[in-house]
Formats: structure tokens, sequence, C-alpha cells
């Protein structure tokens, strides 16, 4: 399924104005020509995100409205609702502070297969559509002239005669920038493959207590040293499926990955302390980080479970 154990960084008023309450119908087809699916970032993967430069503000979140969603500052509305012989689109307009807020892997919308939950399209009947697997469902794209994400689900044909519908998310993902406070981690003076080091540093991040008790450190301590540190089991509110920080130390270009933050495990971040030469700025050797790191939280990925629902009505 696209959603795996493995990793995996507002505005309707104008909408529904200009669409008729933010739901129109046609009967054109408007599959995105050109777009491929994209992969979905393993939870295990060891590539740090890069970072990204702080871009203009858009427009401020306006309050709920219908044919709208709001999770978590982000409002999700139903832009238009497409049928064919084959399928019905339901395109969303996803509206953000800025757009250095995004979703994950490319989506902000995803399964919940613990729950067997998916994206889904009900009737009042109680009547469930299926997403069409074989679409490219699983694609937000920035539209840098209204500074909003488009986002388009395919589900199966809907009956002609229907006049009421309501789109099901089971999981909404946010990465966004985050505000919380600098932190220190030291890693000693020298480091060396097999040592395990004893922390304990708390810091707080919107609200969620993190507490790091260990790290270890692995490779041949001359091409690579990789540090992995580990806080004490999370205990997040039960909307909350993951919460996955991302860490800098700026000043040394250091960038830790993290493991995903799930309920009840402990959080797991990770960097390579080696960098190699011509990859840290003058350097013509390795450079062997060691000491303590001044760690900024750089950015945070949260996994919401829902389900969140957007009823509207079809002309």
């Amino acid at each position: 399924m696209f959603f795996e154990k493995t990793i995996i960084s507002s505005f309707i008023l104008v909408i529904c104005a200009l669409n008729l309450a933010g739901c129109s119908i046609s009967g054109a087809s408007a599959n995105p020509s050109g777009i491929t699916k994209p992969g979905v970032k393993s939870a295990e993967a060891d590539t740090p995100i890069p970072v990204l430069s702080t871009p203009p503000a858009v427009a401020t979140v306006p309050s709920e409205m219908a044919g709208c969603k709001t999770v978590y500052d982000v409002v999700f509305c139903v832009q238009e609702v497409t049928r064919t012989e084959s399928e019905t689109q339901v395109k969303l307009k996803i509206l953000v502070e800025s757009n250095m807020v995004s979703g994950s892997g490319n989506s902000f919308i995803f399964p919940d297969d613990e729950r067997g939950l998916y994206p889904a399209l009900l009737d009042e009947q109680g009547h469930s559509y299926s997403l069409k697997e074989t679409a490219d469902n699983y694609w937000a794209e920035f539209d840098n002239t209204e500074r909003v994400y488009f986002q388009t689900l395919y589900f199966d044909v809907i009956p002609a005669d229907l006049k009421k519908i309501t789109v099901s998310l089971p999981m909404v993902t946010i990465d966004s920038p985050s505000q919380a406070k600098g932190f220190q981690l030291d890693l000693g003076v020298n480091p060396q493959p097999g040592q395990v080091l004893d922390l304990d540093v708390t810091i707080t991040i919107d609200g969620q207590t993190l507490h790091f008790v260990k790290a270890e450190f692995e490779g041949d301590g001359v091409n690579s040293l990789r540090g992995t540190f580990y806080t004490d089991p999370l205990d997040l509110p039960d909307d909350i499926y993951s919460m996955t920080p991302l860490f800098i130390e700026r000043e040394r270009d250091v960038i830790f990955g993290s493991k995903w933050g799930m309920n009840g495990l402990p959080l797991r971040i990770f960097a390579d302390l080696v960098i190699p030469s011509g990859k840290s700025s003058g350097s013509t050797q390795n450079t062997y980080i060691s000491g303590a790191l001044n760690l900024d939280v750089e950015r945070i990925t949260y996994w919401y479970r829902g389900p969140f629902e957007i009823t509207i009505q079809i002309p």
C-alpha cells in the first residue's frame, strides 16, 4: 500500500464566491497530463530533508466554510467535482500559510492502513465509492499564482442522480517550519564506533516533550561515523499518528534525519559525523564532528488521524 511501515514540512472565502460556494461540477475530464505518481519516502529512509529558504507569506487562513475542512490551520476545500464515464474526480484546493507548508511525499492525504481506512466518497445512504488505485491520487502541486496547493482524487463512478456527497480523508499529513527553541547535544571529545553515551536532555516542541536519553555511534571511524540519538518513548495525543521533527546544526552544516516518531516508541534522530573532503567549506580532507552540537528544530511533520469529512451539494 501507499502507506507502509517506513518515512515516510489557507483561504476559501474567495473560492466559495467564485466557484458556487467552493463546489462546482462539470462533465469534462480534468486528468493532469505529464504528472506521474511520486514515490513515498520510507519512514526508515536515511536521507535528510533539504533545508529550504523562507518564502513570502500567503493569505491568512479564513474560518471554515461550506465545502471546506480545517485541519490544524490548513484548509481543505472541494474546488470541483467532475464526472466521466469511468470515474469521479474530486479536485481539492489546499490553503496554507506559506508554500513552506506542505504534505509528505508530495501529498497531504493518505490511507490509514492500520485501521483499514482509505479516502472515499460517501452518499447519504451510507454507500461508499472507493478510490481508484490505478489513478494518480497522491500528488499535491503548488500553484504559484494562487499560492495554494491542488490535489485531485479519483474515485469510482457515482450515480447520476446523487445530489450530496461526502469526501472522507482518513489521514492528513502536514509538514511545516517549527518555531521551537534550539538545544544542545554533547557528542563528547572524540566519539568512536561502538561507543554509547548516556544523555539527559529535554526539549519541548509544539507542546510535546522530548527527553533524549542515549547516543550510539557506528561506522569505521575514518570515513564514516553515524550518530543515533534516542528519546524516551513518545506520548502523543490519540489524533496524532506520527510526529517527526528535522534537526540541524547550522554552523557545521550537520542535518539529522529522523525515524518516524510513533506513539509509544522512542524518537530516533541520526547523522553522519564524518563529512567527506569537498563537502565541507574549504576542506581538502574529512571533517570529524565532535563536542557540543547546537541543534535547531528546522521542520516538523505531523500525521493526523481523521477521518476528516467534507460534505458538498452537487447542482
